[in-house]
């Protein structure tokens, strides 16, 4: 009997969190003001922030679960847009653009960033910075529509090769962080100093932190996001299937060199995956941030400036 009340308790308790959290999210969507364009694509909706001026535009793709990319890039993309046009797009279910319940695959996925940022006013070719994972779409994209491509610099971004070393949540993982997410523990759980100040990382103003916090609890792990972790393997094997090889397009591979989260053997490999990617291209180089994690926009902003405006130059 005690067990059984303890039951109906939590059920009730679980309940009344779910209510709350729809209540709570369904009054802070209400009042969102998207500061990007959102653009109707063959799939959906994608979000494009657009900032700057002149004849190249930047366009700068975020990693594989930042879930507000807009906050999370506003301090490099304000730089970069005091001499250059930038964009910065956001896949479905991140930032503003809204969720979709199915995948839609690699390709689908690039024309829909392809037509999003023409839609935006934009005219390529591109220099695209890409982070992280965001490095398997534009590597697509430029073997889809290589004229298209100016430069690309990678922000740490991920060989293809490199995609057997890489360990993802599981789909049990990511389901529990769902149901904690619609429950509304996760919001609770948001409020632990070291959660926030990760969900911060390095957004400079309260206005900022505020949304970043408000775009995490919102996507967090939703249905698109899954579904890219699901598809990343199958990803890099599409990728993989086409010779990688932008010959003359200047390509900047800017490596962390303080991934103090991950082994020794892994950074070995890792380091490997990104001397290999130089083979990429005739006009490759490399750069070691060595007081830099993962997210290197975070601590060296101008190591990545230095290479867009190195390619407008070119």
């Amino acid at each position: 009997m005690v067990f059984l009340y303890l039951v109906l308790i939590i059920v009730s308790l679980l309940t009344i969190g779910l209510i709350l959290e729809e209540i709570i999210l369904f009054y802070q969507n209400k009042n969102f003001v998207n500061p990007g364009q959102l653009v109707k694509t063959p799939h959906g909706n994608i979000n494009v922030f657009s900032k700057g001026t002149g004849p190249t535009t930047v366009v700068i793709a975020s990693n594989l679960g930042v879930t507000s990319p807009y906050c999370d890039f506003y301090n490099l993309q304000d730089k970069i847009s005091k001499f250059s046009n930038t964009a910065l797009y956001e896949r479905y279910g991140y930032g503003f653009s809204p969720d979709l319940s199915s995948s839609i695959g690699l390709d689908n996925l690039v024309n829909d960033i392809r037509y999003s940022l023409k839609e935006n006013g934009h005219t390529p070719p591109y220099i695209f910075l890409c982070h992280s994972m965001a490095s398997i779409e534009i590597i697509r994209y430029a073997q889809l529509y290589p004229h298209e491509v100016q430069g690309i610099i990678m922000e740490d971004g991920v060989n293809p090769t490199f995609k057997a070393k890489i360990k993802l949540p599981s789909i049990v993982y990511l389901r529990i962080a769902t149901f904690f997410k619609f429950t509304g523990i996760y919001r609770l759980i948001t409020l632990i100093p070291s959660v926030k100040k990760k969900i911060s990382g390095n957004t400079s103003t309260k206005e900022l932190i505020s949304l970043k916090k408000r775009l995490n609890i919102k996507n967090f792990y939703n249905e698109y996001m899954i579904k890219e972790i699901k598809n990343f393997s199958s990803n890099c094997s599409l990728v993989l299937k086409e010779d990688i090889n932008f010959k003359n397009t200047p390509l900047y591979i800017i490596t962390a060199g303080n991934r103090k989260s991950f082994s020794k053997e892994f950074n070995k490999t890792w380091f490997q995956s990104q001397e290999e990617m130089l083979s990429w291209s005739n006009k490759s180089s490399q750069v070691v941030v060595k007081n830099s994690d993962h997210f290197i926009h975070y601590y060296d902003e101008e190591i990545l400036i230095n290479a867009v405006k190195t390619i407008i130059k070119a």
